[in-house]
């Protein structure tokens, strides 16, 4: 066709459509308007949004702090995460140096009246109706991509760690996330990861700092309790009071060698110092308790306000004079709210055996200032008070020295290294003088701190061990007695071995002690339970070779015909409990004639123990089980 015909053509065809032509020009328009309009709207919501994420972004680095708690950083974190997507579960996990995994350090729940919740003792505080529980480690993916979709107890989970592989963050949804909302997720996390891995570093280097402030501190308190009698005081008091819920203490000298002979400590420190120029107030303290044992006198007691003033007026419920045999005196106050009827017979039973022991270490410290031979006596004495304060430990380092030199001979050790071997199982806690006595009397879980301090007493105590008896082997007995063979104990993680021989008995014994020895929360185990336990940690925590001389060496004491119908042991002798705590007690004065679980009227509570879950009983109906077994 040619040119002009086309053009001819077109014109016809301008000429047809005239009369819409205007319409279609109108409805044009429109959708250009609309479009235009649409784009507008569309620009201002999505500045209007991405001014609200800066503003949220902003507000959430303005709350992070380095002064804040890790957990309440963290916390803010994952709520600025819930504002962005409707999460269910939303937790912060950070990375164990030692395990290699990552540690739930925070939890929070967008959709609950409770904004968020934290890592408890028992687990998570989390409500009942939820589904899926947060495990409490994930183990490091391993790979370099930060952000990782699985399926989380049948729910989606998005999974984003941070550049430093410091933080791990974990979204569980009902949903799969769009991309879109994971794209804001990502973003919001990628803003402030640097900012979380420096707190977490942060937090890691003050942890550090601390712990050598602490390891100082209690060295010299190690080192105060021994060679001063002022030190060995604080400890004793400070022991009780954890143990009878006290105010303070004091301890008078009759005839100190020097000094003035007043030792406070606690909330007691202050009137120590007025009684100690005050021979008067001394003296009226002694015609007060005049030739008892011990007296007790709380606000009510007539006598009560003789007391010398500085301790009168003290804010106390109580003050007990304890009288120390050809010594002198310790003055125990308790606080306040004091209720007479929770002073038991245990309690009693604890301070006659806290007054016998305070004259030993008393003489012992008349006799030298500073430690010289006699200092495994010393020792000796400062162990024993501080196992005996405490009836769930009551007996237990001479526990432990017999156990383990009785292995030992099973292994075939020498003279000199069961020497050795006996020093290190005695002295073997001494380390924890050194600890506050808060980490001593927790329950439950410690936190990564407290845990970190707790694991020192083994270097605490193997220095002590060395200073005052130079005996390096059975101080690295002490010191690596946590040591697991598969290397994942401490202080240094060894591994097999790598353990001295010492150490890895040790370590089998106390791992006994701690199944048939209760504690105030969780009664003992069964002695066939606890030997069980033996074998399941064989090879991960315990050298076979050892548990099997262990289990060898108490199955012929348990065939000898000597304690064939009887227990193994008088009980006292059994369980190394002090004369002082069992000379009161009808089961002592027969020697062991008697089944002590038979006599009711025991002192069995004044060490902690209860018949029905004491090994002396468990271990006796072990032997009558198989006996019987071997009859039929």
């Amino acid at each position: 066709m040619s040119t002009h015909n086309l053009i001819a053509a077109f014109s016809g065809l301008l000429k047809t459509a005239h009369p819409h032509f205007g319409m279609l020009i109108g409805a044009l328009s429109i959708v250009v308007f609309l479009g235009m309009l649409s784009f507008i709207i569309w620009q201002r919501r999505l500045a209007k949004s991405n001014e609200e994420e800066l503003r949220c972004l902003q507000a959430l680095l303005h709350g992070l702090r380095s002064t804040n708690k890790l957990e309440d950083n963290l916390t803010q974190v994952l709520d600025a995460v819930g504002k962005v997507v409707a999460a269910p579960y939303l937790a912060c996990y950070v990375m164990d140096e030692q395990t290699n995994r990552y540690m739930l350090r925070a939890v929070s729940h967008p959709y609950d009246t409770f904004a968020s919740v934290g890592p408890s003792y028992s687990g998570l505080a989390l409500p009942n109706r939820e589904a899926y529980v947060p495990p409490v480690t994930i183990d490091d993916p391993g790979v370099d991509d930060s952000v990782y979709h699985g399926m989380a107890g049948g729910f989606h989970a998005l999974t984003f760690v941070t550049r430093e592989r410091l933080a791990l963050v974990h979204l569980v949804t009902v949903e799969k996330v769009s991309n879109k909302v994971e794209l804001r997720i990502v973003k919001l996390l990628r803003e402030v990861e640097a900012v979380v891995d420096d707190l977490i570093f942060s937090e890691r280097q003050q942890n550090r700092a601390a712990l050598v402030a602490s390891a100082d501190a209690a060295i010299r308190r190690v080192a105060a309790v021994a060679t001063d009698p002022q030190g060995a005081i604080e400890v004793l008091v400070q022991s009780f009071t954890g143990v009878a819920g006290g105010f303070g203490g004091m301890y008078l000298e009759d005839n100190p060698v020097e000094g003035t002979g007043v030792y406070g400590a606690a909330g007691a420190v202050d009137a120590a110092h007025m009684l100690s120029g005050d021979t008067e107030a001394l003296e009226r303290l002694r015609r007060i308790i005049g030739e008892r044992p011990f007296r007790l006198l709380t606000r009510e007691s007539a006598d009560f306000y003789q007391l010398p003033g500085c301790i009168a007026s003290l804010e106390i419920g109580a003050a007990a004079l304890i009288r120390v045999p050809n010594r002198g005196m310790l003055v125990f106050l308790y606080d306040k709210d004091f209720d007479q009827s929770q002073v038991t017979e245990q309690q009693f039973s604890q301070i006659r055996t806290l007054a016998a022991q305070v004259a030993r270490l008393s003489l012992d410290y008349a006799e030298q200032a500073v430690l010289s031979k006699n200092n495994v006596k010393l020792l000796t004495n400062l162990v024993q008070m501080i196992d005996n304060l405490n009836p769930y430990t009551v007996g237990y380092s001479e526990q432990m020295m017999r156990y383990a030199l009785s292995v030992g001979r099973e292994m075939g050790l020498s003279g000199q290294e069961l020497l050795d071997l006996g020093l290190a199982a005695r002295f073997s806690n001494i380390g924890v003088i050194g600890l506050r006595r808060e980490l001593l009397t927790k329950e439950g879980r410690y936190t990564e701190f407290e845990y970190e301090s707790m694991k020192m007493h083994c270097e605490i105590g193997a220095s002590m061990v060395t200073l005052a008896t130079g005996n390096r082997r059975a101080a690295s007995y002490i010191l690596h007695h946590h040591e697991r063979v598969d290397g994942y104990g401490y202080p240094y993680g060894l591994k097999g071995e790598a353990i001295p021989l010492g150490a890895r008995i040790l370590y089998v014994v106390q791992f006994y002690l701690a199944k048939v020895n209760g504690r105030a929360w969780r009664d003992p185990v069964p002695f066939e339970e606890a030997i069980a336990a033996l074998l399941k940690a064989v090879g991960t925590q315990l050298d076979g070779e050892v548990v099997n001389a262990f289990i060898t060496w108490l199955t012929r004491v348990q065939t000898h015909p000597e304690v064939q119908g009887k227990p193994l042991a008088a009980c006292h002798e059994m369980l190394s409990v002090p004369k002082e705590i069992c000379e009161s007690c009808l089961v002592y004065a027969e020697s062991g004639s008697i089944k002590c679980w038979e006599l009711g009227d025991n002192a069995c509570q004044a060490h902690g123990r209860t018949c029905a879950t004491c090994v002396v009983r468990t271990e006796y109906l072990h032997r009558q089980k198989h006996l019987r077994k071997q009859v039929q």
